[in-house]
């Protein structure tokens, strides 16, 4: 069982106590070239290839304006949102305090980062060279970042001001999602907050009514602050509202223990690689410009999930829970919204265990060479491959399987059975004590979905569950993929710039 403590050992932000000053030869994992202990794929994954290398030499083929490409990235991706330093709790262990060191967690992003090196650039084609340009326009500048960390500054003071007295030492603020894992868009205004109580049972209406209440003190926040509403879902509660100044939305939510988790598990993700942060990126440019309408587009979590999934089959990123022995068993509530009254469903427990030595991944994991070209992948052939393979599942009459915590040989991949069967397992002695939550809104409906997403922490929590079989969306999100897949083949990236 876990203990508080264990709960964000993988802080979001490294402890001062870490060493941040690494070389970079010591953390990096190496791409510069084929070396000893890479590893080729099989025979049967070259095969499932095939597509990808007609793409790719299609690509090569067709375009008669080539020109060289030497061009080097401007600037890397920025390093994620900073947490800004906390105010200590003392119920909060000393080892789990996190310290923000915005300074030092860049040097350790830039360490960790895949470099080019010039003869990769050399053999990069004119599309590599392409998406190479636009990749600086689709990162947030150092004053949206400095932006996003004053006005988490201002409402932790909101909140700290509202809840001192009766909860005094009990809790603790945090920013998750894309804000701390490095993969916002320029035009990113979102800002994700959870407090963490050490009381899983507490009321989460209670708690917002009252920092509700001190928004609505017009000597100190009504000039500042507008649209504050308290916003039920079926999968919980939560406080809107907006940073009128700086024109931030702001989304405060209680106890999101599994999130702010994933939150730190992409962060690791998107230090270990580059490709893997530029192909979110992108990825996200795309959903938002071929779907304006943000109720009828995915959700940014499911690709960047989809993403990682993809890099992982290919043997260009690890299973990061899989590397990590042994198990931290967390305890986490969900949140059920009833008529005038929030109740909390039973008490479910996941494994948190991931790895976040960098030194020990590099050691244990080595990325596969693209058996097409004997060499790394470029973020080009990335980029074609994740439309290739998603074309692929979207064409399947059955809901097709994504996750990033189980490694699996492909003949022994998870499917839709073996996926009612991990459920079933890890909440057995819920639904035993008649728990119909899982029964009713997991298991029956999972037949339906066109991609049953596997949450790396909530395995009952599918991010795609709006993307029905036979639905508009789907169809929809078919169609855009196989456009853009062409254009891809034709060296056209304008689905991924910007139109302003």
């Amino acid at each position: 069982m876990y203990s508080k403590s264990t709960i964000f050992q993988h802080s979001p932000v490294r402890n001062r106590s870490e060493n941040t000053d690494r070389n970079i030869d010591e953390v990096d994992i190496d791409y510069s070239g084929p070396r000893q202990g890479y590893s080729n794929q099989s025979q049967n994954e070259a095969k499932d290839n095939q597509e990808v290398e007609k793409v790719r030499q299609n690509t090569s083929s067709n375009n008669n304006q080539d020109e060289d490409s030497n061009l080097m990235m401007k600037q890397n991706i920025k390093n994620s949102t900073k947490q800004p330093q906390m105010k200590q709790q003392n119920s909060m262990p000393p080892q789990i305090q996190m310290q923000r060191q915005p300074s030092e967690m860049q040097q350790q992003h830039q360490n960790i980062q895949r470099s080019h090196t010039q003869e990769e650039l050399k053999k990069s084609d004119n599309l590599q060279s392409q998406l190479e340009e636009i990749l600086p326009q689709l990162q947030q500048s150092q004053e949206q970042v400095e932006k996003h960390e004053q006005v988490f500054l201002q409402i932790k003071k909101v909140i700290d001001h509202a809840l001192s007295g009766q909860y005094e030492n009990q809790y603790e603020v945090f920013l998750y999602g894309s804000a701390i894992t490095g993969l916002s868009l320029p035009n990113d205004s979102d800002l994700d907050i959870t407090i963490i109580f050490d009381n899983l049972k507490i009321n989460h209406m209670t708690i917002l009514n009252e920092i509700k209440q001190e928004l609505g003190q017009p000597i100190h926040f009504q000039k500042l602050y507008r649209q504050v509403q308290r916003i039920e879902m079926k999968s919980g509660v939560m406080l809107g509202l907006l940073d009128e100044a700086n024109n931030v939305r702001i989304e405060i939510q209680i106890n999101k223990l599994c999130e702010l988790l994933n939150s730190e598990l992409i962060k690791t993700y998107a230090m270990i690689d580059k490709r893997f942060m530029q192909l979110v990126l992108l990825l996200k440019q795309w959903n938002r410009m071929k779907f304006t309408d943000r109720i009828k587009r995915l959700n940014q979590y499911s690709l960047v999930i989809m993403a990682i999934a993809r890099m992982q089959e290919i043997g260009q990123l690890p299973y990061l829970q899989k590397l990590k022995d042994p198990k931290t068993i967390m305890n986490y509530q969900k949140f059920i919204v009833k008529p005038f009254k929030g109740d909390l469903n039973q008490t479910y427990q996941t494994n948190i265990s991931f790895e976040k030595d960098f030194n020990a991944i590099k050691k244990n994991f080595h990325p596969k060479l693209n058996p097409s070209t004997n060499d790394h992948y470029n973020l080009a052939e990335l980029l074609l491959d994740f439309f290739v393979h998603y074309n692929k599942l979207l064409m399947e009459n059955t809901t097709q399987v994504v996750q990033i915590t189980y490694e699996c040989r492909r003949s022994e991949a998870i499917d839709v059975s073996k996926v009612k069967k991990i459920i079933k397992e890890q909440y057995f002695d819920q639904i035993n004590e008649g728990d119909t939550f899982v029964l009713t809104n997991v298991l029956s409906q999972i037949d339906k979905y066109s991609l049953m997403i596997i949450d790396p922490f909530d395995r009952s929590y599918n991010p795609a569950k709006s993307l029905l079989k036979g639905f508009d969306q789907e169809k929809k999100y078919l169609l855009k993929i196989r456009e853009t897949l062409q254009n891809l083949v034709q060296k056209n990236i304008n689905d991924f710039k910007s139109k302003s």
